[in-house]
């Protein structure tokens, strides 16, 4: 069943703790005590599984289970962009496409102008029309063409490889893209604008199981031409004229009434370890299932004034990153998530894209002396007292779900794997959950802290 799917992409660390100088290097000098044959949970002091109490008169509540992964430690870990590689890029492709044999592209300003002018007359031909620049399979190396024209009333020239293009998978660094015309339509999605730095892309096509498919890699460096949070890998499915949305509409009683209910072919069980095998393929196991959200579709035959949201078709999977048994934070919309994002229809696996792909450099504390769960929370109390202070009124937050995980995060420049406590509020019914503060396991930096609407 599971055919298709992977991206790996980017932005880096939301999370801002670390305020102060050398923040990271003050965590390492906490050190380690003895915490042999002391499962994490006892080593964080937790007696009991479940806390109730009122912050004083804040109007904050909490009346939430306490979760603590069955684990031995949590570490500190120094994390790198993961590079994509023209080696590691051949060998997805050599494994993913039938027959190992597919179509390598470029940048459309890596093509001679005469070049994108004949694919996309032949791709116009082949549909018996002049299709619009979103609809052509070539549309990655013809549609500046028309822009330029009648934006700028000029051409474009190959400033790099012009004809002598070789078919390997290689990253022609194309800059800044000018405003107006610098998203890329690639896989029904939309890539990033001008914003960035220095930043290229390639993709292939071919078949998988004789169905039509592209694999697209990005890579982005800064301008000292080191990498940064820019890579992603992705594999799409040919939707044709369809295009799946996945805005993280719960799965939930209310949007089943209104979009439905997907027909899948298969159990949750049972999807679930296809996808554990469908990533093991490409080395992505470290990655667990977070949540689950409907996956709808739109037609876009239609014009876009008319355009209707169809019934569910399927399912978004969200997968982050797991150490030591731990998984990492995911908060929806939040930048810099190093993430795996699945689209799974009754067809199996559409779409797959791995985003802020990162690569841990080195260990920094295998076993991190944390604070005691007591602490951390006293930290949590006297932030919201201080917050509501700062306020000026009662909150209407009910936390009811405090959980011990990980979190990518920038400190003192620097990216790292931490130990954090999350305090959230879960709505079940809406299958809904909005983060009220993160704290740093390690120190008690106030990470993120959503009670007065800020980061860091």
């Amino acid at each position: 069943m599971v055919s298709l799917g992977v991206l790996a992409a980017a932005l880096a660390g939301c999370g801002n703790g670390g305020k102060k100088n050398d923040v990271l290097v003050d965590m390492e000098n906490i050190g380690t005590d003895d915490t042999e044959g002391k499962g994490l949970k006892e080593q964080l002091g937790i007696d009991e599984n479940h806390v109730s109490y009122q912050v004083e008169n804040t109007g904050l509540k909490v009346d939430a289970d306490i979760t603590v992964p069955d684990a031995e430690h949590a570490g500190i870990y120094d994390m790198q962009p993961h590079e994509l590689t023209p080696e590691e890029m051949k060998e997805t492709a050599d494994h993913l496409f039938d027959n190992g044999q597919y179509t390598v592209w470029y940048p459309p300003e890596v093509y001679a102008q005469e070049e994108r002018d004949r694919l996309y007359e032949e791709y116009s031909e082949y549909m018996g029309t002049l299709v619009s620049f979103e609809d052509a399979s070539y549309i990655m190396v013809s549609r500046f063409l028309d822009l330029d024209r009648v934006c700028n009333n000029k051409e474009y020239k190959n400033e790099y490889v012009q004809n002598n293009l070789g078919g390997e998978f290689v990253f022609y660094d194309i800059g800044d893209i000018e405003d107006g015309y610098s998203n890329i339509i690639n896989d029904g999605g939309t890539y990033w604008g001008a914003d960035r730095e220095h930043w290229s892309y390639v993709y292939a096509e071919g078949t998988v199981d004789g169905k039509s498919c592209r694999l697209t890699f990005v890579q982005g460096k800064n301008a000292d031409n080191k990498l940064n949070d820019i890579n992603k890998m992705v594999i799409t499915a040919d939707r044709c004229f369809f295009d799946y949305y996945d805005d993280e509409c719960a799965d939930n009683e209310l949007n089943h009434n209104m979009y439905g209910t997907p027909g899948m072919l298969y159990t949750d069980e049972e999807t679930e370890t296809q996808i554990k095998n469908y990533l093991k393929k490409f080395e992505l196991d470290d990655f667990v299932i977070e949540d689950k959200y409907l996956l709808r579709a739109i037609d876009t035959q239609i014009d876009s004034s008319k355009q209707i949201e169809n019934s569910a078709v399927g399912y978004c999977y969200i997968l982050t990153r797991e150490q030591n048994e731990i998984p990492a934070h995911y908060m929806y919309g939040e930048d810099g998530q190093e993430i795996i994002r699945l689209h799974v229809t009754v067809e199996g696996i559409v779409m797959c894209e791995v985003m802020n792909r990162y690569e841990i450099s080195s260990e920094k504390v295998k076993e991190t002396t944390l604070m005691k769960y007591e602490e951390i929370d006293k930290i949590f109390q006297n932030q919201v007292m201080k917050d509501y202070e700062d306020r000026g009124r009662n909150y209407d937050w009910n936390c009811n779900h405090i959980e011990f995980m990980y979190k990518l995060t920038n400190i003192d420049n620097q990216m790292v794997l931490i130990p954090v406590w999350v305090y959230s509020e879960v709505d079940e019914y809406m299958s809904k959950k909005e983060d009220i503060m993160v704290i740093n396991a390690v120190d008690g930096t106030v990470l993120e802290d959503w009670t007065n609407g800020k980061i860091g």
